[in-house]
């Protein structure tokens, strides 16, 4: 049910930041969905002796609709770890998706305890497993991300990637908009008191307010909204996408600024 509903979206995060592991039977099912119809073998585990003693592969008989042809980005942290080290590791050789984070733990080698005596029980890797595109695994390395961020930014970097991905897929103005309102949201400019204090003032039954360090918009009836600089002279809204203003500034001075709307109207407000 869930990839029924998920193959209707444009693009596709899966957050695995917090992700510590778990059945190795889920891996090679889950990466079913993303790596085509053909069965391919995803890991061999080999025991001590070297020699194989089982493997997982992707599975032909799913009920929910593959992912294909469309964007996908998979985040990861240091926590990421075991089985969620192996989906990310098949799919990364396999060029399925592109990982957005930190590298990710490097717990490949499962471990089983082998007790010494009464004050002493040993953790021994039993086998290990094994992507045959690679010869290796992850243990100790950790999955190495495309893209390095630090984990709190994982998330609003692979949105920004999917959206630039699906805006040059679409060619939709829109979308390249949404991008630029985001990353302006995702990566404010600051800008010093002078400037804001400059700003503030009635531009008809519209005013800008300068208020905590920042810059408040409000139309009049209306509560204050935060405005977020993208630029010394441009600002988006905090809770709004469709609409962002620039101010006018002529002679080194503050005469007005423009409401720019996502479908390309322009209306200019003068300063009282």
């Amino acid at each position: 049910s869930a990839m029924n509903f998920l193959s209707n979206a444009d693009a596709l995060i899966i957050d695995l930041r917090s992700n510590h592991g778990g059945s190795l039977d889920m891996p090679p099912y889950f990466a079913s969905y993303f790596l085509g119809a053909e069965k391919q073998t995803l890991l061999q585990f080999l025991g001590r002796n070297n020699k194989e003693e089982d493997k997982t592969e992707t599975t032909t008989d799913l009920e929910g609709k593959r992912w294909s042809g469309k964007p996908l980005y998979i985040l990861t942290s240091k926590e990421t770890f075991s089985a969620a080290e192996a989906f990310s590791y098949t799919l990364k050789n396999r060029k399925a998706a592109v990982f957005v984070g930190e590298r990710s733990g490097g717990g490949a080698n499962p471990v089983e305890p082998k007790i010494i005596n009464s004050n002493f029980v040993l953790g021994l890797p039993t086998y290990k497993p094994v992507d045959p595109l690679t010869n290796t695994n992850w243990e100790g390395t950790g999955v190495v991300p495309d893209i390095e961020v630090s984990a709190d930014k994982a998330k609003e970097t692979a949105h920004i990637k999917a959206l630039e991905a699906i805006a040059d897929q679409s060619k939709n103005p829109e979308i390249k908009w949404l991008v630029e309102i985001l990353k302006g949201r995702y990566n404010p400019v600051t800008l010093n008191e002078k400037t804001l204090k400059s700003y503030a003032g009635k531009y008809g039954i519209r005013s800008l307010f300068y208020e905590n360090n920042t810059l408040m918009y409000q139309k009049e009836g209306n509560s204050k909204t935060k405005l977020i600089a993208i630029n010394p002279t441009t600002f988006v809204f905090e809770d709004n996408t469709d609409l962002k203003i620039e101010m006018i500034i002529e002679n080194n001075k503050v005469t007005g600024f423009k409401r720019i709307f996502s479908n390309g109207d322009i209306r200019v407000e003068k300063r009282d």
